[in-house]
């Protein structure tokens, strides 16, 4: 069983504590201190690696915009412009901050 974050509801969390063994309630208490930050954090900032390996791996923006849990592309863009302040092609040759290289193990287990 495989957490599933990407989609922005209040059903990612429930189902992340069901993995973990939790409730909903202990699991958004308790994990700040394990990953060092919020879930909504966490979450956030595991879409804007997700959105730059999409990229890079030549899907097209509309295709990651409804893998990500994005109800239009012109949203998933303005998110992208928003966080990054580029379009989601350019983020493909941009580099990942080091305090998120960590969170490239989770891709694997989001998608």
């Amino acid at each position: 069983m495989r957490c599933r974050t990407t989609r922005p509801t209040p059903a990612a969390s429930t189902n992340c504590a069901r993995v973990a063994g939790m409730s909903r309630r202990s699991f958004i208490r308790h994990f700040p201190a394990e990953a060092g930050m919020g879930f909504a954090e966490w979450r956030r900032r595991l879409r804007l690696l997700l959105t730059r390996q999409l990229m890079a791996e030549g899907v097209s923006v509309t295709e990651a915009a409804i893998a990500l849990g994005y109800g239009s592309a012109s949203a998933f863009i303005a998110m992208v412009r928003r966080e990054l302040r580029v379009t989601p092609r350019r983020i493909a040759g941009l580099r990942v901050p080091a305090q998120t290289a960590g969170m490239a193990v989770a891709l694997s287990a989001s998608r």
